[in-house]
């Protein structure tokens, strides 16, 4: 039995090459690193065109995937995160969180498989922070790890208490410039920069699909992702036929809160919804059959790869990398400073906070409260800096040697 194609078979993902000697390649199969696997016998560089090896590869196949689970030595490292995968928490993370954090767990096992935990304190913690002291982020984000696979611990009484929520590692990583606390946020996007990357990326660019996408509508970056044909709909008013975008919002994890928006799509939207490549449409059109047909809301995104792939969230941030460079902008960027930026714009605008909270997706006043202080301090001091510029203009004829109104006596 021949396979023919790699691309064929879904469950290739489990079969590796271990070495080369030569022209001869030694295969296994086996779940993820660090496991062990089932060797598979000599073969050539493409073993899935030979005879036999097919049948081979799908009994190894059933063999490790059948296989109960070993669990790791008790008080390892790698036992309590084996434990914490087991948790709710875990299983229902949203699906691009459950992958970032078994990325991140995975490099702490390659250096600390068998760590006994026990002997994880906040002075470990400590020097563990300091080796990592050039990306204090990364750091932090590791720091988070050990939280919750620590708290999965203590709840099987491996541990009597977390060291990672210990108040005196708080307090070390704060002194240490870990925890900087930053009043603004991520940073906003400026008129500037905004027109520096529209003039970098044309209509038509898949750039500046996304930009305009997350500047009209003010969606998340994991709205922007699914986003698609199937949220457009169409109504006629006084004889013009407008057309609006209504989806479902999703934050928090599992996208446990969720409300649904209704925004219209606004001239300069429909301009880069326009400028779509006919290929990408085609795939549009197809991903839109198979949405009647099955009634399932699919992956049928406007913004597409360069091979006609739906973005992932961590996909599309790669890109943007890539834009910011092309258009001489610095890295910090992100796609939350454009959300930020429309919502400086709406609230400059005189947008009111009701209208503020049914664009943005919030649930409460705290967030347009703050870009309505903003705009109206700045409105405000704008009006006061005028004044008393006319102030002073209208009193340097009256008064002698330019001498301003208010050192009259």
């Amino acid at each position: 039995m021949t396979n023919g194609s790699k691309s064929n078979l879904a469950q290739w993902r489990y079969l590796e090459r271990t070495r080369v000697h030569g022209t001869r390649h030694y295969w296994r199969v086996r779940k993820e690193r660090g496991v062990a696997g089932i060797r598979l016998s000599q073969r050539s560089a493409e073993p899935w065109n030979e005879q036999g090896f097919l049948e081979e590869y799908l009994a190894a196949f059933q063999q490790v995937v059948s296989a109960p689970e070993a669990l790791p030595p008790k008080f390892t490292l790698a036992h309590a995160i084996t434990r914490y995968r087991g948790t709710r928490r875990f299983q229902s993370s949203a699906p691009e969180s459950k992958r970032q954090n078994t990325y991140m767990q995975q490099q702490l096992l390659r250096q600390n498989r068998n760590l006994d935990i026990r002997k994880i304190d906040v002075v470990w913690l400590q020097d563990f922070c300091s080796q990592r002291s050039n990306t204090p982020k990364q750091a932090l984000k590791y720091i988070g790890q050990f939280r919750v696979i620590l708290d999965a611990a203590v709840d099987a009484q491996l541990l009597e208490q977390n060291p990672a929520r210990d108040a005196r590692l708080g307090a070390w990583l704060r002194a240490q410039g870990y925890l900087e606390k930053n009043e603004a946020g991520l940073p906003t996007w400026s008129r500037e920069q905004a027109e520096m990357f529209l003039a970098a990326h044309q209509l038509g660019s898949r750039a500046h699909l996304w930009f305009c996408l997350t500047l009209y509508t003010g969606a998340r970056i994991s709205d922007v992702v699914i986003l698609g044909p199937e949220h457009l709909l169409y109504e006629t008013q006084a004889g013009e036929r407008k057309a609006w975008l209504r989806w479902l919002e999703r934050k928090g994890k599992d996208g446990a809160r969720q409300q649904t928006t209704m925004l219209p799509v606004l001239p300069p939207l429909q301009a880069a919804i326009d400028a779509i490549p006919p290929r990408i449409v085609l795939l549009q059109r197809a991903g839109m059959q198979r949405f009647r047909e099955h009634g399932v809301e699919n992956r049928n995104p406007f913004l597409r790869t360069r091979a006609g792939n739906p973005y992932t969230v961590s996909g599309l941030r790669n890109s943007m990398k890539d834009w910011l460079r092309k258009a001489h902008l610095p890295a910090h960027l992100g796609p939350h400073g454009v959300r930020k930026l429309a919502a400086t714009i709406a609230a400059e605008g005189g947008a009111t906070e009701l209208q503020q909270m049914a664009m943005f997706g919030w649930r409460d006043r705290k967030m347009p409260q703050h870009y309505s202080r903003a705009a109206n301090s700045k409105r405000l001091a704008s009006g006061a800096a005028f004044a008393l510029y006319e102030y002073l203009e209208e009193g340097e004829d009256d008064t002698p040697n330019d001498t301003p109104n208010f050192v009259k006596s």
